[in-house]
């Protein structure tokens, strides 16, 4: 797509011919579902389910992202949250081009926070509507297809995921958890600089960041408001190339990461889950 500058520097990569679905978000942030152009955000967990439940059935366990790497990272935040309503499996951060398969991996869990009916969108991340950059903000409605529910697979990252973001259920089992394994927060500044332990860190210390890698099962990241998608990628960059397959974390990679949105830090500390100094 021409309104797309994908960002450079994916360390993984992506069969193109697997079936998955794709999500392209242009620089003038339009959204794009499969192909089809979306105009409000609740359309997307929804088109989703759509495509999950019958007569379609087409379930998949990859969802390709084409982001242009001028946007700010809130936006691509922002997917990932409508994705994580309804939906687990592996989101691959497309880079360096459509005819490669270079791309950053993640894994993300759909949360028994949206299932709830706990929506962080009522109160953080505010209209409903997808504006490009020549729109304004008002407050139009569309109707919304009819909910199904996900279909999720079975891993100890993802049922710890599924509880850590319904914190008003299950705050005193993060808490357990959290004290039995090895974890570690950072704070993303820039494409070079990270917080860790109240301390400022270059990307560029290797040994620093080699470190936390591997003496720690889950890593929680946060990113500072304002980044770019293209700056929050080349700092992601510098994260997943130093993960290793574990045999106590399956098939994916440890550690175990789960980004955490600033407001929702907010509702961890509430309950006396401090991550971040």
């Amino acid at each position: 797509m021409k309104d797309i500058d994908l960002p450079i520097g994916g360390v993984d990569t992506i069969n193109l011919s697997e079936i998955h679905y794709a999500i392209h978000y242009t620089k003038n942030q339009e959204l794009y579902f499969n192909g089809q152009r979306l105009r409000f955000w609740d359309q997307l967990p929804n088109a989703i389910r759509a495509e999950k439940r019958y007569p379609k059935g087409n379930a998949v366990s990859n969802i390709i992202i084409y982001a242009d790497k001028g946007l700010e990272y809130a936006y691509i935040e922002r997917i990932r949250h409508e994705i994580g309503k309804v939906w687990s499996g592996y989101l691959h951060f497309k880079s360096d081009g459509y005819e490669n398969s270079n791309c950053l991996t993640f894994y993300i869990s759909g949360s028994a926070m949206y299932n709830k009916g706990y929506d962080l969108t009522n109160w953080y991340y505010g209209p409903k509507i997808i504006y490009t950059t020549k729109e304004y903000i008002g407050e139009d409605k569309m109707p919304t297809l009819e909910a199904s529910s996900p279909m999720i697979p079975v891993f100890w990252q993802h049922n710890f995921s599924d509880e850590f973001f319904d914190i008003h259920n299950y705050s005193k089992r993060i808490k357990k958890i959290l004290e039995g394994e090895n974890d570690a927060s950072i704070t993303i500044k820039t494409d070079s600089l990270y917080t860790f332990n109240n301390e400022y860190v270059k990307f560029s210390d290797t040994t620093t960041l080699t470190k936390i890698i591997d003496n720690n099962d889950i890593l929680f990241v946060k990113t500072r408001v304002g980044l770019s998608y293209e700056k929050h990628f080349k700092a992601m960059t510098k994260i997943q190339e130093r993960r290793k397959h574990n045999k106590e974390h399956g098939v994916l990679r440890k550690p175990f990461i789960i980004e955490v949105p600033f407001i929702y830090e907010e509702e961890l500390v509430k309950k006396e889950i401090k991550l971040f100094n």
